[in-house]
C-alpha cells in the first residue's frame, strides 16, 4: 500500500458514499460540500459518517487554500465539478460515474450522444493536467474516451456478513427512483413485484412506501433483515450493479436482477437474473417463501462481491493513479 498521508486532495460532495470509500486511500481529503446556486448538498452524517481524515469546506475556503498552494490534486466527479476549478493550475482527475446516455436522459437533453461526446472532448482539450478515470469499462466505452478504470470497492469491515433475512420482503435502495425510472427500471421493478412486499429506501418524494434511511445503521439493518435485493437498472444506461447492490451482497443478500451484461449475478447461484419478468417474479416469490435458500444464495453473493469488488483492489488502483500523477 502506498503512503499518501502527506497528500492533500480536493474534491466535491457530488457522491457522498463514494467520498466515504475514497477517504480510505489515506490522503487528507478536503470536500467542498456547499456551493450556492448549485445542487451541492451539505455532508449528511446520516448517509455516511464523516471520516477523520476529511475536512469539509465552503467554495470560498477552498479557493483561499488553493491560492496558498495547499492542494496537491483535485478529484472531480462530473463536468460540473470540473467547470468550478477549470482555471486552477492544479492537477485534476475527472472520475466519471455515469454514461453519456444516462446524462442525456436525466437532463432530457435534445443533444445527441455523438454531439455530447464531441463537446466534452473539445472541452477537455482546452484544459491541462486532467487525467480521466471511470467507474467501469462500460462508462468508458460509452464516452469513447480512454482513462483508468477504477471499479467500485466494498469494505467488509463496513458491511460484514450479518444477513438474517427474517423479513420476507424485497429491498431496493435508490434516490429519485421513479423520477429516473427510465434509467433505473422503475416500471420493470413494479412489474416484477405486482403487489409483492418491497421496501424502497432513499430520497423519493411522492413515492408511496419509500423513505430515506434514518441513519447509516438503519440502512445496514435493512440489508440484514430484508430477504432479497431487487435491482432493475437498465443496461443501456447503467452497470449491472451499484454501491447499494454490492453493499447488500456483502451483507449476505441474494439479488434478483433484470438482465444486464455487466452484472455479477449468476442465475441460480447468487441470485437470479433474466429479462423475463414472469421468471423473475416466480424466483422472487420462491425466495420470499424459502429463507434457507435465500441465505445460501446470499452466502454466494457475499463471496462474489468481495472477490470482484473488494476494497483493496479499488484502493490500490487509486493509489497507483495518484502516485503516477504526482
Amino acid at each position: 500500500m502506498v503512503d499518501l498521508s502527506h497528500v492533500n486532495i480536493l474534491t466535491f460532495n457530488s457522491h457522498q458514499p463514494h467520498n466515504y470509500y475514497f477517504s480510505k486511500v489515506g490522503a487528507k481529503l478536503y470536500i467542498i460540500h456547499d456551493i450556492p446556486g448549485k445542487n451541492m448538498p451539505l455532508w449528511d452524517p446520516n448517509v455516511r459518517p464523516c471520516p477523520p481524515n476529511v475536512v469539509l469546506l465552503s467554495r470560498q475556503e477552498a479557493e483561499e487554500m488553493y491560492h496558498n498552494n495547499r492542494f496537491d490534486l483535485a478529484v472531480c466527479h462530473n463536468i460540473s465539478d470540473l467547470m468550478e476549478i477549470k482555471d486552477w493550475k492544479l492537477k485534476k482527475v475527472l472520475y466519471i460515474h455515469e454514461t453519456v446516455r444516462g446524462r442525456i436522459m436525466t437532463e432530457r437533453s435534445r443533444i445527441g450522444h455523438g454531439e455530447w461526446v464531441r463537446m466534452v472532448k473539445c472541452f477537455l482539450e482546452t484544459l491541462k493536467d486532467v487525467h480521466l478515470a471511470f467507474v467501469s469499462s462500460k462508462k468508458a466505452r460509452d464516452w469513447h474516451l480512454e482513462g483508468t478504470i477504477i471499479e467500485l470497492g466494498i469494505d467488509p469491515h463496513d458491511y460484514p456478513f450479518t444477513y438474517k433475512g427474517h423479513d420476507p420482503t424485497a429491498l431496493t435502495v435508490s434516490n429519485q427512483f421513479k423520477l429516473r425510472g427510465n434509467i433505473l427500471g422503475y416500471h420493470i421493478h413494479q412489474s416484477i413485484l405486482q403487489g409483492l412486499p418491497c421496501r424502497i429506501i432513499g430520497y423519493n418524494p411522492g413515492l408511496n412506501g419509500s423513505r430515506p434511511a434514518k441513519d447509516w445503521e438503519d440502512l445496514k439493518e435493512n440489508y440484514r433483515r430484508s430477504r432479497v435485493y431487487l435491482y432493475t437498472a437498465q443496461e443501456d444506461y447503467e452497470d449491472g450493479y451499484n454501491n447499494a447492490m454490492l453493499e447488500a451482497m456483502a451483507t449476505g443478500m441474494p439479488v434478483i436482477s433484470y438482465k444486464n451484461d455487466s452484472s455479477p449475478i449468476q442465475d441460480g447461484k447468487n441470485g437470479y437474473i433474466s429479462e423475463d419478468i414472469s421468471y423473475l417474479r416466480q424466483r422472487l416469490t420462491s425466495l420470499l417463501k424459502d429463507g434457507e435458500k435465500a441465505a445460501a444464495m446470499g452466502r454466494e453473493a457475499c463471496r462474489t462481491a468481495l472477490r470482484q469488488f473488494g476494497i483493496h483492489r479499488y484502493l490500490e488502483k487509486w493509489q497507483r493513479l495518484i502516485e503516477r500523477i504526482l
